[in-house]
């Protein structure tokens, strides 16, 4: 018999963008209800390609932790949220989170690391609360989102970051009006 063997390529990460963090969303009142704004944390992925990426295995460790899960294909242009708490995720957005992520990131900014299946980091990276950071982001509704709806450079520069266009982010879509 004829013995076929695949040799796996080495994933190529280099059009895996975050475009959103939502690292320090207000609280919620809603008559004697609260929801504690840590619970509406998310972060963003995007496939800026035109080919497919496999997240298997995809490690996000820093004062989060996400462990991407087995045959997890990312289509060019499709998003991955990965929520603090997706049943609040779900009350908020109507939408349902990719992903549930243990911890939450701080208020004054914080290291976001994603490592490969390997333990290689793929990005790591501080993000700021502090001036020239986009400031509306550090509770006052808006989300940290990418400038570009496909961005280029590096998200531990400022310039990379702009200010949500809409109150409490634009999860699953790219950060302009139109939505598209």
């Amino acid at each position: 018999p004829e013995q076929i063997s695949f040799i796996r390529q080495k994933e190529d990460y280099s059009n895996l963008r975050i475009t959103e963090i939502h690292y320090h969303p207000p609280d919620i009142i809603s008559g004697n209800d609260t929801t504690d704004g840590r619970d509406l944390e998310f972060i963003e992925l995007k496939n800026t390609g035109r080919a497919a990426i496999n997240l298997s295995g995809l490690v996000l460790d820093s004062a989060v932790f996400h462990e991407f899960p087995a045959g997890l294909l990312l289509v060019p242009s499709q998003f991955y949220v990965i929520a603090s708490k997706p049943s609040y995720f779900y009350d908020e957005y109507g939408l349902v989170a990719s992903g549930n992520y243990s911890g939450n990131l701080s208020n004054a900014g914080e290291q976001i690391l994603l490592s490969d299946p390997q333990g290689e980091a793929l990005m790591n990276f501080y993000f700021s609360d502090d001036y020239p950071w986009p400031e509306e982001a550090d509770g006052d509704g808006y989300s940290l989102s990418s400038a570009e709806a496909n961005p280029t450079g590096n998200p531990g520069d400022e310039e990379y970051w702009t200010t949500s266009w809409k109150m409490g982010g634009t999860p699953f879509a790219d950060n302009n009006a139109a939505g598209g």
